[in-house]
């Protein structure tokens, strides 16, 4: 795996996941249970000496506990992406992640989803634009964003609420003053 190189939060979750396992070995060791494929291999490789097998027993065990365990979340973070599309594809737009990028500020997420082709006319289910999204959680730089790139501050969600008000409701004046300068123009 050389030239690969990984952020230190992921080795720093790698090593916490190492432990979880050896700790998980160490049970297994505890109760008298082995992998009979995996004790197989450590005596191959051990040269007959029984204590070396055992150690190699343990690492073996440990890194297949891993492995399950890194699949199983590729698993899910694939299942995530699968459902994330099934969702697009019925139009299901709630769940959309330019939403969520609307909800928490990010705007190079939503930059991204727009230029892969979400359509900003789109609304969730209560009828928000992704700039009332943006307003109601207080999301300046997004709403911005959004504004930049043409969005109707006019538009209403499902409660005839507008962008400018939501963002009033919630306390977010300044935002509210914006979108309305925005719309005056």
């Amino acid at each position: 795996m050389a030239g690969i190189r990984i952020s230190p939060l992921d080795e720093i979750a790698l090593r916490e996941f190492e432990e979880a396992a050896f700790a998980k070995v160490a049970e297994e060791v505890d109760r008298g249970e082995r992998s009979p494929g995996l004790w197989a291999k450590a005596i191959a490789r051990s040269e007959g000496d029984t204590e070396r097998a055992r150690a190699l027993y343990i690492d073996y065990r440990a890194q297949s506990i891993v492995d399950l365990w890194v699949k199983e979340g590729a698993a899910e973070e694939a299942e995530r992406k699968a459902e994330e599309q099934r969702a697009r594809a019925r139009g299901d737009i709630p769940n959309h992640p330019a939403f969520r990028a609307a909800e928490v500020g990010d705007v190079q997420r939503l930059k991204k989803e727009i230029e892969a082709g979400f359509d900003t006319d789109n609304r969730n289910r209560f009828g928000s634009t992704l700039l009332i999204v943006a307003a109601v959680n207080g999301q300046t730089d997004a709403v911005i964003f959004l504004l930049s790139i043409g969005m109707n501050p006019s538009r209403k969600n499902k409660n005839g609420r507008t962008a400018a008000v939501m963002a009033r409701r919630m306390g977010f004046e300044d935002i509210a003053k914006m979108i309305e300068k925005h719309a005056a123009v």
